[in-house]
């Protein structure tokens, strides 16, 4: 809720804050939380997401780019374990929420690895879209339309995180379709679980530890 972080930011200062560290919910009300900020002389470090337009000294995260690469390489190594490689599958994109500057961080990434492979026609690509909020069950209905549009056909999945490649296993077992190839990110519960169950290839665990203790 943007407007509630902002509250708490104004709260936080009026403590007596002299440094806010943000995970933002959106660019633009992060932005505006920084300026006030460094209107009264209180330093900000964007946390794990970067704020556009903002004002922070310091910003502290995980290479996103690099993440896109190893989920794209991901899908790739999947799609040659299951023999799909060279039968030019369809692969599709769900990307994260476009509010998220990591999202596209992410989705560079795995361009990176597939749009050559596109360019070839060595892979198809199939439907992408981004998720509004990473919001799951609006992943669901998308990649349900995806389904639909592509009369099933769609081979593999690089899905931006676990929560979005759980809405599409989701998918998949309502339909009565086998395990695809299928990228996430995070090592959520949820996600390692379908990497044991074999319905998820590959996650990237980046550790809350390190992130939070570099902030």
């Amino acid at each position: 809720d943007p407007q509630k972080q902002k509250t708490q930011a104004d709260q936080c200062i009026a403590d007596g804050a002299k440094v806010l560290i943000i995970a933002p919910i959106d660019s633009g009300s992060a932005a505006a939380i920084e300026k006030a900020a460094a209107a009264k002389g209180v330093k900000s470090i964007d946390y794990d997401r970067q704020v556009e337009g903002g004002a922070a000294v310091l910003y502290a995260s995980f290479d996103g780019h690099q993440v896109g690469v190893l989920q794209g390489q991901g899908v790739v190594a999947g799609l040659k374990k299951n023999g799909m490689y060279a039968k030019h599958p369809v692969v599709a994109s769900l990307w994260g929420g476009q509010t998220d500057a990591n999202s596209f961080l992410f989705k560079g990434g795995v361009d990176q690895v597939l749009n050559p492979l596109y360019k070839s026609g060595t892979l198809k690509k199939g439907p992408q879209q981004f998720v509004d909020g990473w919001d799951n069950q609006k992943a669901g209905t998308i990649f349900e339309q995806m389904l639909i549009k592509t009369s099933n056909k769609i081979d593999a999945v690089a899905a931006a995180n676990d929560g979005l490649a759980n809405a599409v296993v989701v998918a998949l077992k309502a339909h009565q379709l086998k395990p695809i190839p299928l990228s996430g990110q995070d090592a959520t519960t949820q996600g390692v679980q379908n990497i044991i169950s074999g319905w998820q290839t590959m996650t990237v665990y980046k550790s809350i530890q390190s992130e939070a203790s570099t902030a």
